[in-house]
Formats: structure tokens, sequence, C-alpha cells
């Protein structure tokens, strides 16, 4: 196999201190809150399963019934976000929650999530 080599005829400048560049720590602010971010999570949650699934589950449960699935499942959903959410405060890692099944469980549980994840 043989490699090639490419010929670079740009001019390889120093950024570090131009002051044509923003500086992104004075550019940036950090505003979203805790409700900010709550609030987009539910937008998704709320929009793609309430609403695209509500009328088959109301056909074929009932009013009484699809309150009753809804809530259940959004209990047990509560309950392993908040797990996942103190264990993400207890060992904040740069990777996916596949990353805590793999510390706290098993390795092979920890690769079988984060492909099934993916």
């Amino acid at each position: 196999m043989t490699e090639k080599v490419i010929d670079n005829e740009y001019e390889s400048i120093s950024v570090s201190r131009d002051e044509s560049c923003v500086d992104l720590q004075e550019g940036t602010k950090r505003n979203l809150r805790t409700r900010h971010i709550t609030m987009i999570a539910l937008g998704g949650c709320i929009g793609t399963g309430l609403f695209l699934n509500m009328g088959m589950n109301v056909a074929v449960a009932g009013p009484a019934g699809a309150f009753i699935a809804y809530s259940v499942v959004g209990v047990m959903v509560y309950c392993i976000m908040t797990c996942l959410s103190e264990m993400a405060a207890f060992i904040p890692v740069s990777g996916s929650f596949n990353h805590y099944a793999h510390r706290f469980i098993e390795p092979a549980l920890g690769f079988a999530v984060g492909w099934n994840y993916w």
C-alpha cells in the first residue's frame, strides 16, 4: 500500500491572539436553566409519543385506560431518569449511559446497551 504525499501550499498562521477572532468565552453565555432543559425534553417526548400514538391508544384502551397507561409509563421513566441523573452527578464521565452499565453491572451489558442504543 503506497501513501500519497500531498503538498500543502497554504500558509499556516496562528490565530491565538488575532484581534479579528472572537473570544468565545466573552461572546457565549450560558442562559439555559434546568427548567429550560426540562421543557425541551418534555416537548420532544410529548410531541412524539403523545400526539402520534394517542388516537390508537384511546381507541384500544379507552380514555381512562390510556391515561392510566401513560401515567404508569411516566412514573417509570421519571424513576429511571432520576437514577441516571444521580449516577451522572456522582460520577461525571464523558460517555453515554452505557458507561454506567459497563461500570456497575458488567462490561457485556455495557456493550449491549451501547449497541442497542446506537
